[in-house]
């Protein structure tokens, strides 16, 4: 049963021997099973607490660390807990799941978008959901999406260990100023990084805006591209925006400090990222 906690929007699950990190997949080599932590963001009370019972009887993969029926105290709890998965609601009072989304830090959890309306389902795939759940949740289908989430985990996770031994030959390529390959939807597209004035992120896409004012879409996150561009003159001021070191003009001071880039576009910075950006990389230059 959910433990009762003081604000009645939050129902909060107590593990005392949770570490905070918890976004840790835990690999059984004999059975490939894992265990990986979860957050339930609902709403309607009824729906989270069902969807709670069905997970903990159905899917013994996946830990529920909290359930949440307010956006705003879900993306704190997300801070918290780092979980890998969220099963997440879109229409709620004050935040939609997909503005939820982008409050978030990269890399963002899994989703599985739990909703009554059906009408939501392409713009829940453009935000590479693992898949999306039409209230009243049925068990079988819960079932299915949780295994399409474990495939998918899997194999990413062999993904990654194939290309361990490459990553620092990928960050001296780019850090030369050479070809950059860009994944888009249609094919893929081979740039300088000299032509690179920023990237912008857009859930799990990312825009990259060229000298010139052309556009491209990747596939790929900001984080994949903040991972193979790092020392390249290339830095992360913000946790939307990358912007190409060479092509920033003016540093604008004050509470809402921002760039402006070459192309006359104007870059928020981020607090924590000001003063690193100021010592490393544009001393004396702002206004």
């Amino acid at each position: 049963m959910l433990q009762e906690t003081p604000p009645e929007h939050v129902l909060q699950l107590k593990y005392p021997s949770q570490p905070n990190n918890s976004n840790i997949i835990t690999l059984n080599t004999m059975n490939q099973a894992f265990v990986q932590s979860a957050v339930i963001i609902d709403d309607e009370i009824n729906g989270a607490e069902s969807l709670d019972i069905l997970v903990k009887e159905y899917c013994p993969e996946i830990k529920i660390v909290s359930v949440e029926t307010d956006p705003f105290q879900a993306i704190e709890s997300i801070k918290k807990f780092s979980p890998g998965l969220l099963f997440l609601d879109i229409e709620m009072p004050g935040m939609s799941g997909f503005e939820l989304l982008t409050e978030l830090e990269y890399p963002l959890p899994k989703v599985i978008f739990t909703t009554a309306y059906s009408q939501y389902a392409v713009q829940a795939f453009r935000h590479n959901a693992i898949d999306y759940l039409l209230k009243p949740v049925i068990v079988q289908e819960l079932v299915a999406s949780v295994n399409r989430w474990k495939e998918r985990i899997k194999t990413e996770m062999a993904e990654g260990s194939q290309g361990k031994g490459n990553v620092h030959d990928r960050k001296k390529i780019y850090s030369d100023g050479q070809t950059l390959s860009i994944q888009s939807q249609n094919n893929i597209i081979s740039i300088s990084t000299d032509q690179i004035v920023r990237f912008e992120a857009d859930s799990n896409y990312t825009h990259i805006y060229l000298i010139g004012g052309k556009k491209l879409t990747s596939a790929k996150t900001l984080k994949e591209y903040e991972d193979q561009l790092t020392g390249g003159g290339f830095y992360r001021v913000h946790k939307a925006s990358i912007v190409n070191i060479r092509q920033v003009t003016k540093y604008v001071r004050g509470d809402n400090a921002y760039l402006i880039m070459k192309d006359d576009s104007r870059i928020e910075i981020s607090r924590r990222k000001k003063s690193d950006f100021l010592m490393n990389f544009y001393k004396g230059k702002g206004i």
